[in-house]
């Protein structure tokens, strides 16, 4: 992990250090008004960790801020309460939205789930 440019805060380096765990090549990247806050295996990706008691539309919002900065994101629902159901009807309530196809691929890690959605929604 690189924090070269500038170091993670806590809730960001909570996903950095997961990631990291995976292989994955993290990348810090210098403050700026529009910015990822990594690169991660050389893609800019924004990171969000929800809060407690969170909901569908915690994940929509936090998705929402993300495609403001980045093109990948990554949302640690872990401790949240945010169910795999939540966080399918959060990540299709933003595909809905008109910058909703901002975000190229995103993933939802949560308690006993990890979900990557790629540009189109995932069906099951």
């Amino acid at each position: 992990m690189d924090e070269r440019a500038r170091t993670f805060s806590a809730a960001e380096l909570r996903v950095a250090c997961f990631l990291a765990a995976e292989g994955r090549e993290i990348v810090a990247v210098g403050s700026g008004p529009v910015r990822p806050d990594a690169l991660v295996d050389g893609h800019p990706t924004d990171f969000v960790v929800l809060d407690p008691h969170g909901t569908s539309v915690a994940v929509t919002m936090a998705l929402s801020r993300a495609a403001r900065h980045a093109e990948h994101a990554v949302i640690d629902a872990r401790g949240s309460g945010v169910s795999l159901a939540a966080a399918d009807a959060g990540v299709r309530r933003f595909r809905q939205i008109p910058h909703g196809a901002r975000l190229r691929d995103l993933r939802v890690i949560g308690d006993g789930y990890d979900v990557t959605y790629p540009s189109a929604l995932r069906t099951e």
